[in-house]
């Protein structure tokens, strides 16, 4: 096979490689039909017995591989998100593909699947051509007209293209790799060159010019959200901290042009704005990996960074965005004093300056004493007088040793007027509170007025039953968790009743805090069974009242966790709307604290993939609220990850042995 390459190539590859080749736009595929389900799964496991399962091909027969490693690839993206039992196939063939690489090669390879920079001699797909799942877990080729988002087919691409590289073990070509992307993020926050318009040309020769930059800038823009996705991911692979430490001269070189580059444009357009703050933060974010471990840091570096201050001063005193501001000004206080301040406690400074100022805003606004006094008793005083009248004149025989009680309470319910009707729920929770012996005799008539009164169109008289059967639930929890528990799973009732009941349930939960583990079964199958119910209410309540569950349970959730993010991802990774998904990254977040650093080792088969899933919705959402829940949750898994490694917070032990005793 190796002496002869081409006839190998010729009369056995080819053939083998035909249901492939069939995809590409190609001459020789042009008249030919796709091929089928059963002919793609036949041909991939042909191709793995040839290059995989049988002794290792030389290197000019496995060279071959690359005039269909653009196929393998988009089936590969197809699978890898799916359930296949071709993904390991083709996982295989690819890996054998990079496997007797030299690290250039393989950069080059990778450069060709994530930018699409055909060699000489390759093809690409066929105009509309793209995969599916089959029927009897195969891939299927199929034309889709309708045109795939590019934004989400790019972030999944990126985390492919790193998933190879770590599946690959070469720790070289992930290094490279990396520092090549920085080579190029430099470029990335160039301005676009407008192309001249030269006079006396047609109409119809302006709009194809016009045509041409718009494709042309359209591809920049591509690339450079390209370079921006894999530095992201790959700066938090193991190994690129090592990396770092190794090339300290060169990372800053990168970065200073960088910072500078941002910081002449600022003043430019918002056009740029998105690729600005991802390529600026970016930098910041390896000039504090560089900065974090101070005692690592020579001092001629030290220097180096010196001349990088005057670029993070023009940042933080100019730059629109106020993320970007705040990272600025933090590293440029690191870098100022030479690592004598963490970022951590830049943090803390420029917090403690914002609250000063705003502390002296608010003495500020409250100098005139006189006028807030006055505006406070004609809001607030005034009118809580005049109420407490009109009650007075409706109840006159109270006046006298006035005293409200549970018989008090019963009358202002049965009032037709809301305020007077609400004080009596809220005078009722007062009285389980003060544990009011004839209040507390009567649990269960209290249970149906605060469960009734649930239904209530007015917030300020279902918000108080909620209230109330949150304090009777810290009372007599048993009786309660039973009857929420009922009417919340009750599919009879309207859907925004039952939402309420599991707000109820919310609050019972936090106030039971410890006592959580003894009704943890009970409480579990009620809020994995709202999880999927139709009503997007009562989903997001359901998730709330989860969240909260899993908070208290801390190390008592069991082996029902696996079970429960798989749920959670699962309303990740749907379409549901934003605010079912923002409820479901909550769960998440309580689910971390509750675990706190035993995480890692609870989660340890699904943390990798609520880490990626919360970075892809970071990437790909628009909802404000999704977007910071998902931060909170990032960060919570960032201080996770932080207490695991810092050495300084394990116990220090001293131990003296004896190994024999002194004659």
């Amino acid at each position: 096979m190796e002496k002869n390459s081409e006839i190998t190539y010729k009369f056995l590859l080819k053939p083998v490689f035909l249901p492939l080749l069939q995809c590409l736009d190609s001459t020789e595929s042009e008249k030919c039909e796709i091929p089928d389900e059963f002919q793609l799964s036949q041909c991939l496991e042909e191709v793995k017995k040839v290059f995989v399962d049988n002794a290792q091909p030389g290197e000019s027969v496995q060279a071959y591989l690359k005039s269909i490693l653009i196929v393998l690839f988009k089936i590969y993206s197809c699978v890898f998100y799916g359930a296949s039992y071709l993904r390991s196939t083709v996982e295989e063939i690819l890996l054998r593909s990079l496997q007797n690489n030299s690290t250039a090669e393989n950069i080059q390879v990778f450069e060709l699947l994530a930018f699409n920079r055909l060699e000489k001699g390759m093809f690409p797909l066929k105009k509309g051509l793209t995969f599916k799942s089959g029927e009897e877990g195969g891939i299927v080729a199929t034309f889709d007209e309708n045109e795939e988002n590019w934004l989400v087919s790019d972030d999944e691409k990126a985390i492919i293209i790193v998933d190879l590289m770590t599946k690959q073990g070469d720790s070289e070509t992930l290094s490279q790799f990396f520092l090549h992307l920085l080579k190029r993020l430099g470029s990335i926050i160039d301005p676009l060159e407008e192309d001249s318009d030269p006079e006396g040309d047609d109409f119809e020769s302006k709009l194809l010019r016009i045509e041409k930059q718009l494709d042309d800038k359209m591809f920049k823009l591509k690339e450079s959200l390209m370079v921006v996705r894999l530095i992201s991911l790959l700066s938090e692979s193991e190994g690129i901290q090592d990396v770092i430490m190794k090339d300290q001269v060169k990372v800053v070189e990168f970065t200073k042009m960088t910072l500078q580059r941002v910081a002449i444009q600022i003043e430019e357009s918002a056009e740029r704005q998105l690729i600005d703050k991802e390529s600026v933060c970016l930098a910041i974010g390896v000039l504090a990996s560089l900065t974090s471990s101070a005692s690592k840091v020579k001092n001629s570096l030290w220097d180096q960074l010196q001349t990088v201050v005057p670029d993070l001063d023009n940042l933080m005193n100019r730059h629109p965005d106020q993320e970007v501001r705040e990272c600025a000004e933090d590293l440029k206080i690191v870098i100022a004093s030479r690592g004598i301040y963490t970022n951590e406690m830049a943090k803390r400074m420029r917090k403690e300056k914002t609250k000063l100022e705003k502390e002296k805003k608010i003495v500020e606004e409250l100098s005139n004493k006189e006028a807030v006094f006055e505006n406070l008793k004609n809001v607030v005083i005034d009118p809580a007088i005049k109420l407490k009248e009109e009650v007075m004149n409706l109840y006159p025989n109270k006046k006298d040793g006035f005293k409200e009680g549970f018989e008090e309470a019963l009358e202002y319910l049965n009032d037709p007027m809301i305020p007077v009707k609400g004080h009596g729920l809220i005078l009722l929770s007062k009285l389980v509170q003060n544990k009011d012996t004839p209040t507390i005799e009567n649990k269960e008539k209290l249970l149906n007025i605060f469960k009734e009164h649930l239904s209530h169109e007015d917030s300020y008289i279902y918000l108080a039953a909620i209230r109330g059967l949150v304090v009777l639930g810290d009372q007599y929890p048993d009786e309660v968790l039973s009857t929420i528990s009922q009417e919340a799973s009750n599919s009879k009732r309207q859907e925004d009743v039952r939402a309420k009941f599991a707000e109820a349930l919310v609050g019972v939960l936090r106030s039971l805090g410890e006592l959580t583990p003894k009704f943890k079964d009970r409480i579990l199958n009620l809020l994995l069974a709202g999880v999927q119910d139709k009503s997007v209410s009562v989903r997001v309540s359901s998730m709330s009242a989860l969240g909260e569950a899993l908070k208290n349970l801390k190390d008592s959730v069991g082996s029902i966790c696996h079970e429960i993010t798989t749920c959670l991802l699962g309303v990740l990774r749907s379409l549901d709307e934003s605010s079912v998904k923002s409820a479901a990254v909550l769960c998440i977040t309580y689910l971390l604290q509750g675990q706190g650093s035993s995480a890692l080792e609870v989660l340890k088969d699904s943390i990798g993939e609520i880490h990626r899933e919360l970075r892809r919705l970071l990437a790909t959402e628009k909802d404000n609220q999704l977007i910071m829940h998902t931060n909170l949750a990032l960060d919570e898994l960032d201080t996770i990850m932080k207490s695991f490694l810092d050495l300084s917070q394990q116990p220090m032990k001293k131990e003296i042995f004896i190994s024999s005793l002194p004659k």
